[in-house]
C-alpha cells in the first residue's frame, strides 16, 4: 500500500485471469482495508454463483442420503431427478422464484398431488440452505417460489364403501392376508412383510410387532419398526382370526425362495390382487393402496370411540401430533358427511312454509 501526492492511500491487486489490476483508494489505510475485503467477498460469491445448481444439489443429495433411512430417501429420489432434469446447465446464481414456481407448475401438471409436488420443492429449498451454508449463495430463493394451487391432497381418504365391500369380499383370495392384516391391525406395509406366523399369538388374541422390511432399491432388508413406539402388540379381531387359518411357519407372505418378497414382487401382487378384486386396473396403478387400508383402521377406531392417546400406541406414531392430524382429518370428513347428508335430505324434502289450519 503506497500514499499517493494528494495524500490518500492506494492498494491494487491482480489475480490470475484478471486483464488490469484492480485499485483500492481510501483516506486511510483501514479503509483501503475495507474497500479491498468487501471487494474480496462480492468477487468470491460472483464466483460461487457460477456454479451450477445440479452440483449443489448431488452434493446435498449425497449428505442427505446418509442422514435419513433408506425408505424416506426412496421418496425423495425422484424428486431430485426431476430438479436435475429441469434445471441441467444453470448456474445456481441464476436462477429466479419465478423459475422454480414455473418448474412446480409444470410437475403438477402431470397430475401429481400436492405431496409429491411439495417433496420437489423440499429438494430446491433444502439445496439453497445448504449452499448457503457454504457460501454460495445469500438468499434462498427456493423458499420465494410458490407452490401451485387447487393441488389433489393424496389417497389419504380411506376407501369407499363399494370399494371396501369388494376388498372384504376378497380377503380369501391368494394375498388378500395382506389387505386383511391392513384392514383390521392398521400395521404398516414392511411391518406385514416381516410379519412371521411365530409373532401370532392367537391364544393372547394379538399379534407382535417387532421388526418391519426396509427396501433399499428393490433389495428386503429387516429392521426395527419404524419409530420405537412401533414395538407394540396389536388386537386380532375376531374377522381376522377366522381367515388366519391353521398355524404354520416361517414368514407368513415368503418370497418364491422362502425369504422376503422383493419390492416388484410385492407390487405385482398387491396389483394382481387389486384387479382380482375390482379395485385395481392392470396398469401399473391401483385404486386402493396399502396406506389408505391403514387409514381406514384409524377411521374404525375412531369410530369405535377409541381415545387419541390409545389410537396412537395402536398405530404406533412416535408422535401424537401424527395421531391428532389424522384424529382431526377424520373428525372433519364426519362433520362434512353429517352436512350433505342433511343436504341431500332437505332438497328432497323441502319446508313448504305454509301454515297448517
Amino acid at each position: 500500500m503506497i500514499k499517493r501526492k494528494d495524500g490518500r492511500w492506494q492498494e491494487q491487486i491482480k489475480l490470475p485471469g484478471m486483464e488490469k489490476p484492480k485499485y483500492f483508494y481510501g483516506r486511510t489505510q483501514r479503509e483501503v482495508q475495507r474497500k479491498l475485503a468487501a471487494w474480496s467477498v462480492e468477487r468470491e460469491q460472483e464466483q460461487a454463483q457460477a456454479v451450477q445448481l445440479c452440483t449443489i444439489v448431488e452434493q446435498w443429495a449425497e449428505r442427505h442420503r446418509d442422514e435419513v433411512e433408506a425408505t424416506s430417501w426412496g421418496n425423495y429420489e425422484p424428486a431430485v431427478r426431476d430438479v436435475l432434469q429441469w434445471f441441467q446447465g444453470r448456474e445456481i446464481g441464476d436462477i429466479y422464484p419465478d423459475e422454480i414456481t414455473e418448474f412446480l407448475q409444470a410437475i403438477a401438471a402431470r397430475g401429481y398431488t400436492r405431496w409429491t409436488v411439495q417433496r420437489r420443492r423440499d429438494v430446491l429449498t433444502q439445496t439453497w440452505d445448504y449452499a448457503i451454508g457454504k457460501r454460495l449463495v445469500r438468499y434462498n430463493v427456493a423458499r420465494q417460489s410458490k407452490m401451485p394451487k387447487g393441488l389433489p391432497a393424496g389417497t389419504r381418504e380411506p376407501p369407499t364403501p363399494e370399494q371396501l365391500a369388494m376388498i372384504g369380499a376378497g380377503f380369501r383370495l391368494p394375498f388378500g392376508l395382506f389387505a386383511a392384516l391392513e384392514g383390521y391391525t392398521g400395521m404398516r406395509r414392511g411391518e406385514i412383510l416381516a410379519l412371521q406366523w411365530d409373532d401370532i399369538d392367537r391364544a393372547a388374541g394379538v399379534i407382535h410387532v417387532r421388526r418391519a422390511v426396509q427396501f433399499i432399491s428393490e433389495a428386503p432388508h429387516t429392521k426395527p419398526p419404524k419409530t420405537a413406539q412401533g414395538v407394540r402388540d396389536v388386537v386380532i379381531p375376531a374377522p381376522l382370526d377366522a381367515l388366519l387359518g391353521d398355524r404354520k411357519q416361517g414368514l407368513v407372505f415368503p418370497g418364491p425362495d422362502g425369504g422376503l418378497l422383493r419390492l416388484s414382487q410385492f407390487k405385482s401382487a398387491w396389483r394382481q390382487w387389486c384387479v382380482a378384486v375390482g379395485v385395481g386396473t392392470r396398469g401399473r396403478g391401483t385404486a386402493v393402496t396399502t396406506h389408505q387400508l391403514r387409514h381406514f383402521y384409524a377411521t374404525v377406531l375412531y369410530d369405535a370411540g377409541v381415545g387419541v392417546k390409545e389410537m396412537q400406541t395402536l398405530l404406533g406414531h412416535s408422535d401424537i401430533r401424527t395421531t391428532m392430524n389424522i384424529y382431526t382429518h377424520i373428525m372433519l370428513s364426519r362433520k362434512q358427511a353429517t352436512a350433505d347428508r342433511l343436504n341431500r335430505y332437505l332438497c328432497q324434502n323441502p319446508v313448504s312454509g305454509e301454515k297448517d289450519e
